[in-house]
């Protein structure tokens, strides 16, 4: 394939950025072949992918999205390529002392006894929304939950209340990702609640297939398998 032919183009969810662009970046180099990489909200993906106004090649998304997309014909059934898994964890101010979240129980009153609350409307706050409605305390920290629309917000929401006892709730790798902007990972989700997502790549219909092919064999190589470790997907 001569190169500048075209260029291959890769939307992905968020939580797994850091690892997929580095996945991006040496891919480029050593096929020759120029790739971007863009990023949104699994909602905005969705969108998307299914809405037909994407033309591009890859998408990495959670496994049961790619499930949904291959069910609509937008990505071709049976080509996927693993990315990885990513926790779901507790993102605090800097500078604030550890709360206690070694159980559910303990994370549990760590959230009665907060200022504030922070989730996002991705899928992800989906399951943090119903998580603390199965711990029978949603109506208890409704005035003081603030839902944002990305996780990136989350992490931006809780560095700009470091005065204030803060838990906010995020994909890891993100929080880690974000730890310049004043807040860090508290520790995973604890016990019967820790939540892992499930990533992977496929072919858009329609998008330049045997390149893509090469993008998803690349992935599945030791050398993509080292770059998404050290991003932090497991």
């Amino acid at each position: 394939m001569a190169t500048g032919e075209f260029e291959l183009e890769v939307l992905s969810a968020g939580a797994p950025r850091n690892g997929v662009t580095g996945c991006v970046e040496v891919f480029a180099e050593s096929s020759g072949l120029p790739t971007d990489v863009q990023f949104a909200t699994a909602p905005v993906l969705r969108d998307k992918v299914t809405g037909g106004d994407w033309t591009g090649d890859v998408v990495v998304a959670p496994v049961p999205v790619l499930d949904g997309f291959e069910a609509a014909g937008a990505v071709l059934p049976g080509r996927r390529a693993p990315v990885g898994s990513v926790r779901a964890g507790i993102v605090v101010p800097a500078d604030a002392p550890d709360p206690e979240i070694g159980t559910p129980e303990d994370l549990r009153r760590s959230l009665l006894a907060a200022d504030m609350v922070v989730h996002n409307v991705a899928s992800s706050g989906q399951y943090i929304k119903t998580m603390i409605e199965d711990m029978g305390i949603a109506p208890d920290i409704a005035d003081k939950t603030v839902c944002t629309p990305t996780g990136s917000a989350v992490i931006e929401t809780v560095a700009e209340n470091s005065d204030k006892t803060v838990i906010g709730f995020g994909q890891s790798t993100e929080i880690q990702r974000l730890a310049h902007l004043g807040a860090r990972l508290a520790g995973p989700l604890p016990g019967s609640l820790a939540k892992s997502t499930t990533y992977a790549a496929a072919i858009r219909a329609g998008g330049h297939e045997d390149a893509a092919g090469q993008f998803l064999g690349f992935l599945d190589s030791d050398v993509a398998r080292d770059i998404l470790l050290a991003a932090g997907i497991e």
